[in-house]
């Protein structure tokens, strides 16, 4: 079902403002209507301008909204979250996607998801722990989220024994903040360094790393234990 034509009446108003933080907007695709509900009221740096609880009606609004971010859950009324992600980054190649597994056991298929280029993944069971507002910071500011429960799991597909040149101290924090969904300029502020010497950490640790961009090299911070996984 598509939720879209009643989120005025989902959603808190005064949430809407929070869009003006970074301008990003964000579908949600839930297989529980009051897990979906639960979305709409959360209070993050994104605005949700699309909601359903089936695949379809899910790929549809990717189509007509363009968001910059898709939270699923791997459970849906119809279809499956997980292959949503999958089919969702081979047709929006720079959609920020976050899935919520309401079936962590079901390891072979986040698996698939991880292998897609899934940028987050969050345990149902672990949100109320306060693990989301991380996962969706994490997730949309360029980061990666994945919990530490599934972190053998994540190893596993990204398993990568390339040997790496070494990288500083300096390198190593700048590298956790990245892999936490940091900007160049939050980074810059929290270390105290301009935004042009953040941007060249940042390449020397592309070069380092082998790294295609940033998001790939905080993976392999997360894979290679250069970094420590991000909790709330």
């Amino acid at each position: 079902m598509d939720f879209t034509p009643h989120l005025p009446r989902l959603q808190n108003p005064d949430l809407t403002s929070l869009e003006l933080i970074r301008g990003s907007k964000a579908v949600v695709a839930m297989g529980s209507r009051a897990l979906l509900t639960f979305f709409c009221h959360y209070p993050s740096q994104l605005r949700i301008t699309g909601a359903a609880t089936t695949a379809p009606d899910v790929l549809r609004l990717l189509s007509e909204h363009k968001p910059y971010v898709l939270i699923a859950t791997d459970h849906l009324e119809s279809g499956c979250g997980i292959d949503l992600v999958v089919q969702a980054k081979q047709v929006h190649s720079k959609l920020r996607t976050l899935l919520i597994a309401t079936q962590p056991q079901r390891s072979y298929r986040l698996k698939a998801a991880m292998q897609a280029g899934c940028n987050g993944i969050c345990l149902e069971s672990r949100i109320g722990l306060g693990t989301l507002r991380a996962a969706i910071g994490a997730v949309h500011g360029g980061g990666v989220y994945i919990d530490s429960d599934l972190a053998d799991l994540f190893r596993q597909v990204h398993a990568d024994h390339t040997p790496l040149r070494p990288i500083t101290e300096r390198e190593t924090q700048v590298l956790t903040l990245v892999t936490q969904g940091h900007s160049n300029a939050e980074i810059g502020a929290r270390l105290f360094l301009s935004p042009d010497t953040v941007k060249s950490h940042i390449q020397n640790l592309r070069h380092k790393l082998q790294a295609r961009d940033r998001t790939h090299a905080a993976v392999i911070g997360l894979c290679r234990g250069l970094v420590p996984w991000l909790d709330a």
